[in-house]
């Protein structure tokens, strides 16, 4: 094989790598893959991957749970609230971790991502 044949093998391979490489880190996680396809994520747990919220939206019953979880490859998250009646910071979210939150008192909350404030969302918390 001559060196120009070479040449174009070798970068042919780069390219390949480049694409399952990108493909992996952006594609879904790990988690994802193995779950059931077709099955959602119940609307009391709220993924973030990707600077998306699975649920930016959730609407709950007074004594309920909400919990956020990093699946976001390589970002830090750090969710808060921005509603003064019921203060809350999940501190740093590293890949994998989650923050999990009762929610006592029925009302409207808003919550952003202090690291990436583009991501919000609203909790709704019924009787």
């Amino acid at each position: 094989m001559d060196s120009r044949n070479q040449l174009y093998v070798v970068i042919s391979l780069v390219v390949i790598v480049l694409i399952f490489s990108i493909a992996y880190i952006y594609g879904p996680s790990a988690s994802d893959r193995s779950g059931d396809e077709g099955t959602e994520t119940p609307s009391n747990i709220i993924i973030i991957t990707h600077e998306t919220l699975t649920w930016n939206n959730s609407t709950i019953k007074v004594g309920n749970n909400i919990t956020w979880i990093n699946r976001d490859f390589a970002i830090e998250h750090e969710i808060v609230s921005n509603t003064s009646n019921y203060a809350f910071d999940s501190g740093v979210l590293k890949n994998g971790q989650s923050f999990s939150l009762n929610f006592t008192k029925a009302g409207t909350y808003n919550y952003y991502d202090k690291l990436h404030p583009n991501l919000s969302g609203i909790i709704i918390v019924q009787q």
